[in-house]
């Protein structure tokens, strides 16, 4: 394959236009058409370190040898580092978070906990106030009043 086509189809790959590469270059569009078209001068040295930076390999692009990406997962490689101490970050905050709902769920468990044993422990006292033995008894455990059942 000629050297102006693998241009042409490492500029497409990456996503960019004629007309984004002239700019980065500071060409007119037509020269770009010129270049990708064989007819302008090749190899254009600013268009090959346009596509080397991003991840396009040189020796694809000039020989032919190789594969066109250098490496797959160098292309973004700052943004892969930043992406994976976000993760960790994160990660943190949410093992954080995660032990705070614990903390506050066994708190609310306990004190849950605490008003049905009280519950359960004034209705067996008043249990054992009413019926001790079998036997009726009229008293009345301290701090419950007694109400006249209706009839």
């Amino acid at each position: 394959m000629e050297i102006h086509k693998r241009f042409k189809i490492a500029r497409e790959k990456i996503g960019y236009t004629q007309e984004d590469i002239a700019n980065l270059i500071g060409v007119k569009t037509g020269s770009m058409s010129k270049i990708e078209n064989g007819h302008g001068k090749m190899p254009h040295w600013e268009y090959l370190g346009v596509l080397k930076e991003q991840g396009i390999s040189s020796n694809w692009l000039l020989f032919e040898q190789g594969e066109m990406m250098e490496n797959d997962n160098k292309e973004y490689p700052s943004d892969y580092e930043e992406i994976k101490k976000e993760n960790s970050y994160l990660k943190d905050k949410i093992q954080n978070i995660e032990k705070i709902f614990e903390q506050k769920l066994e708190k609310q468990r306990l004190e849950f906990l605490e008003i049905i044993n009280k519950i359960s422990g004034k209705q067996s006292e008043h249990k054992q106030a009413a019926h001790p033995n079998g036997k009726r008894n009229n008293s009345v455990p301290s701090g419950w009043t007694c109400v006249p059942a209706s009839v």
